[in-house]
């Protein structure tokens, strides 16, 4: 596990708690209890890994605090997760978690990292000391 922000660890456990009151059993999770750290999906680690009941389409999780999202590692994971295809063939779910209030710049860093939308779901979480938009900021 990576060194992480307070905002980060919060849209970590929002993602977790997400995964198991609406898809069932999460398996893999960076810094939240003993569930051990998530694999390698494409070229990074993802935050949380999760199978949806009943379906089993495998959910990747990532946590985004929003002003990370034009990094190029950020870029990278979001094409890398959107776009997951399963050696089934099952397309896998993105679900990005960030501060609420950042779903438009979720969804353009998708759109720009060459990211599948239709893959994605944009989870907001409303919490104490999260990054304000970049526009909403003084100078």
């Amino acid at each position: 596990m990576t060194a992480q922000t307070p905002a980060h660890q919060t849209l970590v456990a929002s993602l977790v708690h997400h995964f198991a009151m609406s898809h069932g059993t999460v398996t893999h999770a960076d810094g939240i209890g003993t569930l051990p750290a998530p694999v390698a999906v494409g070229r990074h680690e993802p935050d949380v890994l999760a199978r949806d009941e009943p379906s089993g389409r495998l959910l990747i999780g990532e946590a985004k605090q929003g002003d990370d999202l034009g990094t190029e590692h950020s870029q990278e994971q979001l094409r890398d997760f959107s776009t997951y295809v399963e050696a089934s063939g099952e397309h896998a779910a993105l679900i990005l978690a960030v501060p609420k209030g950042w779903r438009g710049e979720a969804e353009q860093a998708v759109v720009s990292a060459g990211g599948e939308l239709d893959w994605t779901t944009v989870l907001e979480v409303e919490f104490p000391g999260a990054p304000a938009l970049p526009h909403l900021t003084a100078e």
